[in-house]
């Protein structure tokens, strides 16, 4: 039991910003003009939901490279809608991209 503690608790920053940014960007202001733009790059719904999965992924990759801890360094959902909207009023982010684009968004939140 005590590996699976550690697994989730090394995966568990990855999860919440997969659920967070996932809400945020399906229920943003500019989700509907996104995925009329982007609906046939993406091929639809699980296209963009596995972007948002790779956005999740650059977010907590800045993260870790930043040396932060959500809510103890810098505010969590602050950084988090930032982030989103940055993403829903942008074209699609490669993921380097992506990553300059948490690290933005963080710095801001601090």
């Amino acid at each position: 039991m005590e590996n699976t503690t550690i697994k989730i608790k090394e995966i568990e920053p990855l999860m919440e910003n997969v659920s967070a940014i996932s809400a945020e960007f399906h229920k943003g202001d500019g989700y509907q003009e996104f995925y009329d733009a982007y609906k046939d790059h993406f091929h639809g719904f699980p296209g963009i939901w596995s972007y948002c999965v790779a956005l999740a992924e650059g977010f907590t990759k800045a993260e870790k490279s930043l040396k932060v801890v959500a809510g103890n360094d810098y505010e969590w959902i602050e950084a988090i809608n930032s982030f989103v909207v940055n993403a829903l009023y942008s074209e699609p982010m490669g993921y380097e991209e992506i990553v300059k684009s948490a690290k933005t968004s963080i710095k801001g939140a601090m």
